[in-house]
């Protein structure tokens, strides 16, 4: 008998991950990350698969691409934040912010947030007629296949939402 997530996602923690095995190595069967094996683990330990964000398929052993069942358990984003600090694999998305855009603008642009009540955007970067070109050739070049885009935007490092834009901007045919 299957137990419904919502009634599996109150019990303890400490009760959730009784399965997890870290002796046994991370299996890796593909893709950026292990999401979509989400129905193996909702059959190994018996529930039904979540819907939504208040229920996220969390790593124990701290490897996104692993799908072993007795890696994963099914927790909160908080018990997901948790892991990461406590892994010390924690990325904190100011410090990232800040790394993209310098210390001065990432400040500059909190205090537009707070002055503003918090709905300021930032301005996207213009970018330059040599770039365009290198876009448009790594977008030409790479085979269409599950993820293209995520790995148009590391090779260019950029983020994926830019490859996005400026597909639906000037390449029209590659529209998503």
């Amino acid at each position: 008998m299957f137990e419904k997530i919502e009634t599996y996602i109150l019990k303890e923690k400490s009760e959730r991950i009784k399965h997890i095995d870290l002796f046994e190595k991370c299996i890796e069967i593909g893709g950026i990350d292990s999401r979509e094996y989400r129905a193996l683990l909702a059959h190994y330990v018996k529930t039904t698969i979540p819907s939504g964000y208040k229920i996220i398929l969390c790593h124990k052993c701290n490897n996104g691409k692993c799908s072993n069942p007795k890696h994963l358990y099914w927790g909160t984003p908080k018990e997901n934040t948790q892991d990461s600090i406590e892994n010390g694999t924690h990325v904190n998305g100011w410090k990232i912010f800040e790394e993209k855009i310098g210390k001065e603008e990432a400040i500059k642009f909190r205090k537009e947030i707070s002055s503003k009540g918090g709905k300021a955007k930032r301005k996207r970067k213009e970018i330059s007629l040599d770039q365009i070109e290198n876009y448009k050739k790594s977008i030409i070049e790479i085979e269409k296949n599950w993820g293209w885009i995520q790995k148009v935007a590391k090779q260019l490092k950029t983020s994926h939402t830019t490859i996005r834009r400026f597909i639906n901007e000037h390449m029209k045919e590659y529209k998503i």
